[in-house]
This record gives structure tokens, sequence and C-alpha cells, in this order.
């Protein structure tokens, strides 16, 4: 049997939105599913209906959820017809299936990898999929959105977020998963360390930078060309630009929406599904603008991991030079200037081979 990758969700992390207050993040963790909590879950849901003109389908919408459940039971709330509850965590599994035998709802929820065989093979249909936060995570983004698109009907919808790729953000958390993965830090050891230093809720969201198994960073132009060689149409998109990703003007994540228009092309689609992979310290990737911080970049995180693979470096260097990367993550501000970002990218790997040397 293949092994489940990312059960930290439900386990170690919640995956808590952003918005949610640090005392409501609190709460959550003896209820995720608590009424404060799905509250605000309510205005974040009904907020994307309303970017993607579905208010007033909702009470006809057969909805797909992909995650932990909290935007299910918001769909519920806003009136939806049906929803399915898609989760590759067994621990939200447990939870949501505990709920279900306790409340009264029309959720029904299952045990997948959206990658998978067995989900491929899955037969459903829906008008809607809601995939927020999850596609970065998968095995595979391109195989996950070619099943979901087989799961859509005729003008079926899919709503997807995902990381930015040229953000500082997505640089300060790709070097820091690769030091974790590196040094096979565990989960346990990393919590016992970092909780001396971090609030509750700031904690929950390292660990799910740092301990789920996939964190794709991918150019919204190749999310795109695979969207049209699936079939869709985009027609509601937030932070997505024609234009190269750059350190300037890429957000950490950005929103979209796509309508099924056409059959897909299947020999497009399995050209570009086999890349998947895209290199963050490659300038060729980026804006014009970006090419001598990104050749600096490389040469600097070069350093910082030989460094760290020729000194067998204390467990407390280490979660010292993760703790400067995450100090980053937390501070950075689209609105920076140019040189701040770029400055502090360069600083940041620099005081990092020093702690390291």
């Amino acid at each position: 049997m293949t092994k489940l990758y990312n059960q930290v969700y439900g386990k170690y992390s919640t995956a808590s939105g952003v918005w949610i207050s640090s005392r409501s993040y609190k709460n959550s963790k003896e209820n995720i599913f608590s009424n404060e909590i799905i509250e605000t879950y309510i205005t974040k849901v009904l907020q994307d209906l309303l970017r993607m003109n579905l208010e007033k389908e909702i009470k006809n919408l057969k909805i797909m959820d992909v995650g932990s459940g909290r935007h299910s039971l918001a769909f519920e709330r806003l009136g939806a017809k049906k929803i399915d509850l898609v989760d590759i965590s067994i621990s939200n599994y447990k939870r949501m299936k505990k709920f279900r035998e306790n409340n009264t709802t029309i959720l029904e929820n299952f045990n997948f990898d959206i990658c998978s065989d067995k989900f491929k093979k899955w037969k459903r249909s829906y008008n809607l999929i809601y995939l927020d936060g999850v596609i970065q995570h998968t095995k595979s983004p391109a195989q996950a959105l070619y099943n979901l698109r087989n799961k859509l009907n005729q003008k079926g919808i899919l709503y997807l977020y995902f990381y930015q790729f040229g953000n500082p953000l997505n640089i300060y958390r790709d070097i820091a998963r690769k030091i974790f993965d590196k040094k096979k830090l565990k989960i346990k050891e990393s919590i016992n360390f970092l909780k001396k230093k971090y609030a509750p809720k700031v904690l929950d969201g390292i660990i799910d930078n740092l301990g789920c198994d996939y964190c794709h960073i991918i150019p919204s132009k190749h999310y795109m060309n695979l969207m049209k060689s699936l079939g869709f149409e985009i027609f509601w998109s937030k932070d997505i630009y024609n234009r190269k990703p750059s350190i300037r003007i890429s957000r950490r994540s950005c929103l979209s929406s796509f309508r099924v228009k056409n059959k897909i092309n299947i020999n497009k689609f399995k050209k570009l599904s086999k890349i998947e992979n895209f290199d963050l310290y490659d300038y060729k990737n980026y804006h014009e603008e970006d090419k001598e911080l990104i050749q600096n970049l490389k040469i600097l995180k070069n350093k910082l991991f030989q460094v760290i693979e020729k000194k067998n470096l204390s467990k407390l260097k280490i979660f010292k030079i993760i703790e400067l990367l995450n100090s980053q993550i937390l501070k950075e501000n689209l609105l920076d200037s140019y040189k701040k970002k770029s400055e502090n990218l360069k600083k940041t790997l620099k005081k990092a081979i020093s702690i390291a040397e």
C-alpha cells in the first residue's frame, strides 16, 4: 500500500486561515468546527462566491470541497444543494466523520488523495470544485487537476488558489523546507523547539510550511497553460499578471476561477504535465529586473547548503537558521521597495551562512 502523504494536516497543523484571530485559533484547537470558526469561513466563502457571481446559484450547486471541512460547513450554511468533502488527511477525515455522527448535515466526507488512481476512478459530477490552498501541496498538481476536471459537469467551475512563483516569502519557505528535509528534522522536535519562540497560531503556520510533504511553487503561466489544455477558460482572477514572475510584483499567492469550455487536449496536457519542478534560483524564470539578484541568491543559497553539508551543525544552529528564515516570512510585505526586498533576501542568506559557520 502506498503511504499517504501530508498527514501533518489535522495531526500537527490545523491549516487555519490566516485571517483567524489568535483567540479564535486557540478555541479552534478544541473544536475546529465551532460556530465562531465557521462564521469566519462563511465570510471567506461568500466573498469567493460573489467574485464568481455564484451567490444566487448556491442553492442549485453540487460542490466538492478539498480540505479540512471548514469551507464545506460554510457552503452548507450558505445553502448549497450538495457538498462532498475530500481530504487526504486521515485525522481530518476522522474528525469530520465524528462531527457528522453528532450533527445534522448534508455533507458527506471521503478520504482520498486527489492525485490517485482510486480518486480518478471515483464517479462523481459537480457544478463547483473548490480548491483553496491545496494544489501546491499535492504530489502532482497536473494529475490532480486532470482528475478534478473529469468530475466537473458541462460548464462546471473550478476555484483555484495557489502559491506564486517570484514572491520572496516562497524563497524563504523553500530554503527552510530544504534544510528541514536535508537534516531529517522531525515535526515533534521542531514543535518543541519553536514553541518557546512563537505563539500557537504562528507555530501552526510554520509547521504547516515545514511538515507538508510537497510544496510546489509553479509560475502562474504554467498553471494557465495546464488549465487551457484541460479545456478550461479563466473568467476571474486576482493577482495573476501577463508577465514573468518578479520579486517586485508577485504576491505570495493568487486566486482564480475557471469554467469548462472545451474538450481536453490530451497531447498538450501530457506534454505540460511532465514539467512540475521549476527552479526558484534560475534567473530565466523571472522578470529581467531580477536577473542580478537571482544570480546572487543562487550563489548564497549554494554556499549555505555547502556549509550545512560540510559541518556537523547542532540542532540549535539548524533551528536558529530556520527561525531566521521564518522571521522574514512573517515580515514579508508586497509594497516594500524593491531595494528593501532585495537587500533583505541577500542579508538573510548571509546571516544564515554566518550562523552555520
